[in-house]
């Protein structure tokens, strides 16, 4: 996504196993958080980041969430076997 107008065009979380690290800044405040909001994986405004959280991709990324509780947490399907 080379411009902000494409990132907020639909469909640009389906597209994020080919997007590469970004940087951009923007004027409007409200549209930059719409942005945001919509985006399926990766940091928004660079906010310092707890060591036991996890880290990792996400869907067509194959990689899955690694590292700390919350991954583990996010990764875990729950089940109930009885013999």
């Amino acid at each position: 996504m080379s411009t902000w107008s494409q990132a907020g065009q639909p469909g640009v979380g389906r597209q994020a196993h080919r997007l590469r690290r970004r940087g951009q800044l923007h004027a409007h405040e409200a549209h930059a958080l719409t942005v945001a909001r919509r985006v399926r994986t990766g940091t928004v405004n660079g906010a310092s980041i707890a060591f036991d959280g996890s880290f990792g991709g996400f869907k067509a990324r194959g990689i899955g969430r690694e590292y700390g509780t919350v991954g583990l947490g996010t990764c875990t399907e729950y089940r109930t076997i009885t013999v």
